[in-house]
């Protein structure tokens, strides 16, 4: 199996980004379209399992939200042999969170202004945003997607756009992605009307 090298990550993480805004909000057929997608055979040395369907919006209890479950084999291999997958989620932001208070969040009102967000989170790890894709450019998690607690003391814990405590630091899968240039990226999604066909498993939870 080839080494995914940094530039397939970037173009992973595009791809997907384009995908899931790709697929318009307002299709009444939009369950149907996110479950008929497919990527592309490029993808096939590393790609186990994939799947796009709508998530709940927390707020409004609304399946709503676009986003895809993804399996990569890196050539994790546990003391027993057995390949431990890469579990990723790319999600688009919620334009409905809100904080305690009942006001909107920050990303939240980005999205509402129309500007395009999505996250990228490892599924295995507790509050494991790595990062996000905004407007096309790629934001590592540690730089980005956290921000201090407000405290009364003078150490703070980071904490992600929810309001979580975070525990990781943007993981080792794309801590050494460069900043994204949408520009230089190839298009590597295809999609696929046909539910009979493709290669696409699809992942539920």
């Amino acid at each position: 199996m080839p080494q995914m090298s940094n530039q397939a990550k970037t173009e992973l993480i595009m791809s997907m980004y384009r995908l899931i805004f790709g697929l318009d909000r307002n299709d009444p057929g939009l369950v149907n379209s996110i479950h008929a997608v497919q990527l592309g055979v490029e993808w096939e040395p590393w790609m186990i399992a994939c799947g796009g369907r709508l998530f709940k919006d927390s707020t409004t209890g609304i399946a709503s939200l676009r986003g895809f479950d993804i399996s990569l084999n890196l050539d994790r291999v546990g003391p027993n042999g057995v390949i431990i997958p890469l579990n990723l989620r790319f999600l688009e932001q919620n334009p409905n969170k809100v904080d305690a208070n009942g006001n909107l969040k920050m990303y939240a009102n980005l999205a509402r202004q129309g500007h395009q967000i999505m996250w990228v989170i490892d599924k295995d790890k507790e509050n494991g945003f790595l990062g996000r894709i905004q407007d096309g450019q790629w934001y590592k998690s540690e730089q980005f997607a956290t921000r201090p607690a407000q405290t009364q003391t003078s150490t703070s814990t980071p904490i992600d756009q929810y309001g979580n405590p975070m525990t990781m630091k943007g993981g080792q899968w794309i801590t050494e992605l460069p900043d994204i240039n949408r520009n230089a990226v190839v298009e590597h999604v295809i999609e696929c009307l046909d539910t009979e066909g493709g290669e696409c498993q699809f992942v539920e939870d």
